[in-house]
C-alpha cells in the first residue's frame, strides 16, 4: 500500500475523529507494514473503545472500572493483535460494528467460562455472523453497543455544531440548541419554554425559535457528514444510518441508560 493511500485511511486531524471510511481502514490494515498498522489501529479501535465500555456496563452488568479496563485491553490484545478479527471480515457481509459486538460478547463469556481456555478456537467468524437471521436485525430491541455506538457519532456532531457557532460569534444560537435539545436528550433536564428562554437570553420568542431551526439544521449536516465518514458518501446508506440513530435515541434502552447515568 502506497503513502498516499495509508495516509487517506488515517482519520482527518481537523476535528474528526471518525477516518474516511471504517473498511478503508481496514483494508489498509490488511496491507500495511507493522509500524504503519499500529497507527492505524489505534486511530480505529479508539472510535469503538467507548461503545465498548458502554455495552460491557448496561449490557454485561460489569460496572467496577478495574474490570473495564482488564476485559477492553483484553478483547484488543487477543482479538485485534495476537488474532487480527479485522483479517476475516468483509464489506459486503453485514454491518461492522455488529460483527465487534459479538466477538466482545463472545470473549466476554469466555472469560467468565474459563481463564485459562483457548478463546480464539471457538471465535464467532464473519461468515456465521452473516449468516444470522434474516429477521435478527429487524428486532425492535436496542442492544446498549448501538447505544453506545449512537452516543459517540451524535456527541460528535454535537461538537462541531457548538465549534460552528462559537466560531462564528453566534453563541445564543448554541444556547438555544443546548437548553432545547441537547440536555433534554443526554439527561433527565426538561427543555427549557421557550418564553424562558427568551427571556433570559433577552430575545423574543419568534428570535429563539429561528435561532432553534438554525441550530438543528447545521446539526444535521455535521451529524450527515460525522456518519458519511464511516459509511461512505452513499446517500441510502447515510440515511438508513440517520434513521437506525434516531431509533436507538427513541428506545426504550438508551432512556434506561441516561436514568442510570443521571443517577
Amino acid at each position: 500500500m502506497s503513502t498516499r493511500e495509508i495516509n487517506q485511511a488515517k482519520p482527518k486531524k481537523s476535528g474528526s475523529v471518525f477516518p474516511t471510511t471504517h473498511w478503508t481502514v481496514i483494508n489498509a490494515l490488511k496491507q500495511v507494514n507493522h509500524e504503519d498498522k499500529e497507527s492505524l489501529f489505534v486511530d480505529f479501535v479508539e472510535q469503538y473503545t467507548p461503545a465498548f465500555r458502554y455495552h460491557l456496563i448496561y449490557g454485561r452488568g460489569c460496572t467496577q472500572e478495574a474490570d473495564l479496563d482488564d476485559l477492553i485491553q483484553g478483547f484488543l490484545s487477543d482479538k485485534f493483535v495476537f488474532k487480527n478479527i479485522l483479517d476475516y471480515v468483509h464489506e459486503d457481509k453485514g454491518r461492522l460494528r455488529d460483527y465487534l459486538r459479538r466477538c466482545l460478547d463472545n470473549y466476554v463469556y469466555e472469560q467468565h467460562r474459563s481463564k485459562s481456555s483457548a478463546a480464539w478456537d471457538k471465535r464467532v467468524s464473519w461468515e456465521e455472523f452473516a449468516s444470522e437471521p434474516a429477521g435478527a436485525e429487524a428486532s425492535e430491541t436496542v442492544c446498549p453497543f448501538d447505544v453506545g455506538w449512537a452516543k459517540t457519532v451524535m456527541t460528535e456532531a454535537i461538537i462541531r455544531t457548538k465549534d460552528q457557532f462559537f466560531h462564528s460569534q453566534r453563541q445564543h444560537v448554541w444556547d438555544v440548541f443546548d437548553l432545547c435539545i441537547v440536555r433534554p436528550l443526554f439527561t433527565e433536564v426538561q427543555a427549557v419554554p421557550y418564553e424562558k428562554l427568551a427571556e433570559q437570553l433577552g430575545l423574543s420568542k419568534k428570535a429563539v425559535q429561528n435561532r432553534r431551526v438554525s441550530a438543528l439544521r447545521a446539526f444535521g449536516k455535521h451529524l450527515t457528514a460525522v456518519i458519511a465518514e464511516y459509511v461512505g458518501n452513499d446517500s441510502q446508506l447515510i440515511d438508513a444510518e440517520v434513521a437506525e440513530l434516531n431509533q436507538i435515541m427513541r428506545s426504550e434502552a438508551f432512556q434506561e441508560a441516561r436514568e442510570e447515568h443521571s443517577k
